[in-house]
């Protein structure tokens, strides 16, 4: 039964990738239905089609019969809008000049989308020393000092060369899947997720949105069981505030743009 319940799992998991971008919904309805002989994916002896096989065989039909357009390509609605951004920095810019390196790539609705632009941009391993990748929740910008930033922070990982694409792609999966959310405060949340190169070893961060509520977050317990296996070099949290590069929060509240997918990415490969 263990065998049958990891096939199926493998089964339903086995797309990924198979979407692109591109224009309107058309792009999420990129995979074509397959026709399944269910038996063909159970893994039995050959000599022991006794009534165990056809129990198994049931079952397996009776669950899959059960879900609701298993091979749908209709889009799966994300719990709210990421947008992807990409930068270049060096030391001792101000915010001025981190803003004109920083370009967005593409805001992502559904499950489909986001692994259409997961798959059509570099990995952290194929970017430049001191290049970032970022995932920020709705529009928001990777910028310390927004007025919907400075009051948060970061759970900072400091990763090694070789683990940073897993770790990377962990991450993202586990903030559009709302896990991580999990693990902060009711008055807190997460927010985005970045990578930033470097030298001799990686950071991932994972932002949220209330430095003062830091301390009541499990943060770091997700990550060890998303990750068990994965040695982090060090892990600890900063609020935006504490750096020492960290801007004053510009006067007045500015208003939030539309929500606006844009027709190609901003950032070409």
């Amino acid at each position: 039964m263990e065998k049958l319940a990891g096939e199926m799992s493998r089964i339903n998991l086995s797309d990924k990738g198979s979407t692109e971008c591109g224009d309107g919904d058309a792009a999420t309805n990129c995979r074509v239905p397959v026709e399944v002989n269910l038996e063909e994916h159970l893994i039995v002896d050959d000599h022991l089609h006794d009534e165990h096989y056809y129990e198994a065989l049931e079952l397996f039909k009776t669950t899959v019969s059960k879900k609701k357009n298993i091979y749908s390509t209709d889009p799966v609605p994300l719990n709210s809008p990421w947008t992807f951004w990409v930068d270049r920095t060096e030391r001792g810019i101000n915010i001025q000049q981190y803003e004109a390196n920083l370009k967005r790539i593409y805001t992502v609705y559904t499950v489909h989308r986001f692994w259409g632009v997961y798959y059509n941009i570099p990995k952290p391993s194929d970017l430049q020393c001191r290049s970032s990748l970022h995932m920020m929740r709705d529009d928001r910008k990777p910028v310390w000092e927004e007025p919907y930033n400075c009051k948060g922070g970061t759970f900072r990982l400091r990763v090694q060369k070789k683990d940073t694409d897993k770790v990377w792609k962990e991450m993202l999966m586990a903030a559009i899947g709302e896990q991580l959310n999990e693990y902060v405060a009711e008055n807190d949340e997460v927010c985005g997720v970045s990578v930033s190169t470097r030298e001799r070893e990686d950071v991932v961060l994972v932002w949220n949105s209330n430095a003062k509520a830091a301390s009541q977050a499990k943060v770091f317990d997700c990550v060890r069981l998303l990750l068990p296996d994965t040695n982090f070099l060090s892990q600890f949290y900063k609020p935006h505030e504490t750096h020492h590069a960290f801007e004053k929060p510009r006067r007045g509240l500015i208003e939030k743009e539309r929500l606006i997918q844009p027709t190609q990415p901003h950032y070409q490969l």
